[in-house]
């Protein structure tokens, strides 16, 4: 029901596209963590991104790609219930800028 709900809400289709990151942000008990995971789907303004970790809408996560020396701060907009122990995230970005380096005409509808 989620995915349906955001997809209708969605400005751009996402692409399935597998990037490593690191997500770092401040838990419940105001401990720094960092997880290193990968990407599900991206878009110009976003991800869905796999998680180990229950992340609230709102929170504020910086999202680096170590690889490619990029980074964002993005906003947690929806998280999954756990399946086999997971969740998923999708995050918008705070600012607009092509942290992943997929060519924009590659991210639009068709």
């Amino acid at each position: 029901m989620i995915d349906t709900l955001v997809y209708e809400k969605r400005r751009n289709e996402r692409v399935a596209l597998s990037i490593q990151v690191e997500v770092s942000y401040t838990d419940i008990h105001q401990q720094p963590q960092l997880e290193r995971t990968h990407t599900l789907s991206v878009d110009e303004h976003g991800a869905r991104i796999a998680t180990a970790s229950f992340h609230p809408v709102g929170q504020m996560i910086h999202l680096s790609i170590p690889h490619l020396g990029r980074s964002a701060h993005c906003f947690v907009r929806w998280c999954s219930a756990p399946a086999n122990g997971a969740y998923e995230i999708g995050v918008e970005m705070e600012d607009q800028s092509n942290v992943w380096g997929v060519q924009e005409r590659h991210m639009r509808c068709a």
